[in-house]
């Protein structure tokens, strides 16, 4: 008779791990056997309107709102105005600039940041330093 061969431990797992691999295909396969197959789904045929082009809108020319606190010192003024209007006419920008006395400046931001339109650019720092550090000017 012949010899009996015995299947060493890395052998017996190899040809198990092998068995698992295949009852598992064969479980997946059955199981996408058995999905219904899906319906394909009908495409409306009705036509689609060519939207109507609307016209652009003119832009509305750029304009820098700057307010400052009105000084003592109309030299400062002077100087602040003629370098804010020569960077505006370089760039082709309208500029209003409106200096306002020390006394006003918190009444006037605190009312033009309730109403949403503060100044582009503040001049003057602390009264306004408040509204800036909570995000609330532009």
């Amino acid at each position: 008779m012949s010899e009996e061969k015995k299947v060493s431990r890395r052998g017996w797992i190899k040809y198990a791990g092998a068995g698992v691999v295949v009852v598992a295909a064969a479980a997946g396969a059955g199981y996408y056997a058995t999905l219904p197959k899906p319906t394909p789904t009908p495409t409306p045929t009705t036509p689609t309107p060519t939207p109507t082009p609307t016209p652009t809108p003119t832009p509305k020319p750029k304009k820098l709102v700057v307010w400052g606190r009105a000084s003592y010192a109309p030299a400062q003024q002077y100087w602040a105005n003629d370098v804010f209007r020569r960077w505006a006419d370089e760039r082709g920008i309208g500029i209003e600039i409106t200096w306002i006395p020390v006394a006003d400046c918190a009444p006037k931001m605190a009312a033009a940041v309730a109403a949403g339109t503060p100044p582009d650019v503040v001049i003057g720092g602390t009264p306004y330093m408040i509204y800036a550090e909570r995000g609330l000017l532009a």
